[in-house]
């Protein structure tokens, strides 16, 4: 899906002195978004966004103020997890 922004010139040229590459960040701000109101997951943010690693796309969302979701029941049913993949 191609989604097209009209922005006036005038603000255009404005947030153009701030960022250089206005689509992308257009893009890197509408991912951010999804993923603070619970649309998209970390994992479709790296795929919307294109990046290579989870590693990235948590410095991205780290870097923009977004929570990364991760709880204390997160983590113990990770370690869960863990503990059970060694047991067996």
């Amino acid at each position: 899906m191609v989604v097209e922004l009209q922005v006036p010139d005038d603000i255009a040229e404005k947030l153009a002195e701030k960022w250089t590459d206005l689509p992308r960040c257009a893009l890197e701000a509408l991912a951010v978004d999804a993923y603070r109101e619970r649309v998209l997951t970390a994992y479709e943010v790296q795929r919307l966004l294109g990046l290579s690693s989870r590693w990235k796309t948590e410095e991205l969302l780290k870097r923009s103020g977004a929570d990364l979701g991760y709880t204390k029941e997160d983590l113990r049913e990770d370690v869960a997890t863990l503990r059970r993949g060694f047991s067996e």
